[in-house]
C-alpha cells in the first residue's frame, strides 16, 4: 500500500470537507490534487476512478490491493495469514 496523508481545507476558521465548496474562485481540494499530481508526483484520491477521497495524497499510484495483485493472490495471503481465525 501507498503512504499517505490527508489535507484539512480551513475556510473562515472552520474544518471544510465538502469537495464543493470554493474559496477565492477555486476549488481547494481540486487545486490541491493538480498540484500533489503534477508538481510532486503523487497520487491524488480526488483523482481516483471510483471512490474520490479529496484530502488525500499518496506516494504510490496502485489505489487498492487489486492494484497490485489478482484476487487469488490475495485470497491466498489473506487464507495464510487469518487460517487460525477460521478454526
Amino acid at each position: 500500500m501507498g503512504r499517505g496523508v490527508r489535507l484539512l481545507l480551513v475556510v473562515d476558521g472552520e474544518a471544510e470537507w465538502s469537495s464543493e465548496v470554493l474559496v477565492q474562485g477555486q476549488n481547494g481540494y481540486r487545486v490541491y490534487a493538480r498540484i500533489a499530481e503534477k508538481q510532486l508526483g503523487l497520487t491524488a484520491g480526488g483523482l481516483w476512478k471510483t471512490f474520490k477521497d479529496w484530502p488525500h495524497v499518496q506516494l504510490r499510484e496502485e489505489d487498492s490491493p487489486g492494484d497490485l495483485f489478482d484476487i487469488t493472490e490475495i485470497n491466498a495471503v489473506m487464507k495464510e495469514r487469518f487460517a487460525a481465525l477460521l478454526d
